[in-house]
Parts: structure tokens; C-alpha cells; sequence
């Protein structure tokens, strides 16, 4: 009688289907983690702009109205009388505020736009997660046509600018 010999270990099938399944969990988890990382960088710039918002609301309560701007990319809320470009730092009390933003070039991440002569403004900022719903509705409660004063659009390709507002 022949004697029957159990054969140990995986077959090439049985690797590569191992190989696969660890592929596919990789793959899932390094996207999650790519996603958690962008709606923290997003978180960010949320806080950043609320700081932000403080500081305007500081600035009209000292001057009666929020400062000028220039398309978005020059606020002239510093220096004496608060009509100066504010440059690198938005001074309300002398308080930094635009240190914290990143730029590109020579500009920050965000655009702030006053309207209605002083009365409003709107901050915009581009967001990663153009799924965040913080965008929706930051846009229907700071409408750009309600910005008088500004040729102010909100992007509707990405649809990713988050806003704030006086409100």
C-alpha cells in the first residue's frame, strides 16, 4: 500500500489571491487617509477665516465700517486710520491674522470683497472637499448678489469656495 504524504503550505492561487486582497485594502486605506488629511487642511482654513471674521468685527466696531478691498486680493483695513494695505498682517488691536494664511505667489489662499460701502463684506476661500457641506451652505447665506459693489462669482466647476460674511 502506498502511503499517502500530506502536502504542506499555500499554492501560487492561494498567494496571489492574498496578494490581491492586501492590495485592495492598501488602496482603500491610503485613500481614506489622503481624504482625512485634506478635510483637516479645510478645517483649517475654516478656523483661519473665523479668526478672521473676528477680526473684522473688531475693525468695524472701531471704524463703523469693514475695510476696502481691492478684487479680492488687497484688504486696506492697517495702519492709521485703517486705510493703509494691510500687506502680510491684518491689524485689528495689533493682532496678526493674515500670518496664518498660506499664499500662492504673492497671494493669500482666500479673497475678502467689501460690499455695500462697508456695510458687508465676503470672505472666500477654495476648499479640497468640494463635497463639504459647509459650502452649500455658506453660499446661501452669503449670496454674492447680495455683495453690492463687487463683480463677486462663486466657482461652479468645483463648486468649492466657502464663504463667509457679516452674519
Amino acid at each position: 500500500m502506498r502511503k499517502m504524504i500530506k502536502k504542506t503550505g499555500f499554492t501560487l492561487i492561494e498567494l496571489l489571491i492574498v496578494v490581491v486582497i492586501m492590495g485592495i485594502l492598501l488602496a482603500l486605506i491610503s485613500s481614506n487617509l489622503l481624504g482625512a488629511r485634506q478635510r483637516a487642511q479645510d478645517n483649517q482654513k475654516k478656523s483661519n477665516l473665523n479668526q478672521l471674521k473676528t477680526a473684522l468685527q473688531s475693525y468695524y466696531v472701531q471704524y463703523h465700517k469693514y475695510p476696502a478691498s481691492t478684487n479680492g486680493l488687497t484688504i486696506f483695513g492697517c495702519g492709521t486710520g485703517g486705510t493703509s494695505s494691510c500687506g502680510t498682517s491684518f491689524t485689528a488691536d495689533n493682532i496678526e491674522f493674515l500670518s496664518k494664511f498660506a499664499k500662492t505667489g504673492s497671494f493669500y489662499e482666500f479673497r475678502y470683497y467689501q460690499c455695500n460701502s462697508g456695510d458687508d463684506y465676503r470672505i472666500k476661500v477654495n476648499l479640497s472637499n468640494s463635497s463639504d457641506s459647509d459650502i452649500a451652505e455658506s453660499k446661501l447665506k452669503c449670496p454674492s448678489a447680495t455683495c453690492v459693489g463687487q463683480s463677486l462669482t462663486y466657482d461652479t466647476t468645483t463648486n468649492s469656495d466657502y464663504v463667509l460674511c457679516s452674519q
